[in-house]
């Protein structure tokens, strides 16, 4: 019995694998480790950059927060308000 594990197992270190195929790791595991640095943007521009279908995930969370400056300035423009009006706009929802 022995001897017939070792062959197998001999038989098994020599069989070539082919570097393309890959174990699929699911979408959704894939998307947790991503939601897990999605304060880190540097992290989420390399993951921008991996593949297509980590690019839609991660471009969404690169982009949830974008901020309106004003003329050369960093800071954002006072004229805002949090729902995206003017301030000069007095009308009511």
């Amino acid at each position: 019995m022995s001897t017939s594990l070792s062959s197998l197992i001999r038989r098994r270190m020599l069989t070539r694998v082919n570097p393309r195929q890959r174990a699929k790791i699911p979408p959704e595991i894939e998307f947790l480790i991503i939601d897990y640095f999605e304060d880190d943007n540097i992290h989420l521009l390399s993951f921008y950059r991996v593949s297509r279908a980590w690019a839609s995930h991660a471009q969404i969370l690169l982009f949830r927060n974008v901020c309106v400056c004003g003329r050369g300035t960093s800071r954002p423009s006072s004229r805002l308000s949090e729902r995206g009006r003017t301030s000069d706009d007095t009308s009511s929802p």
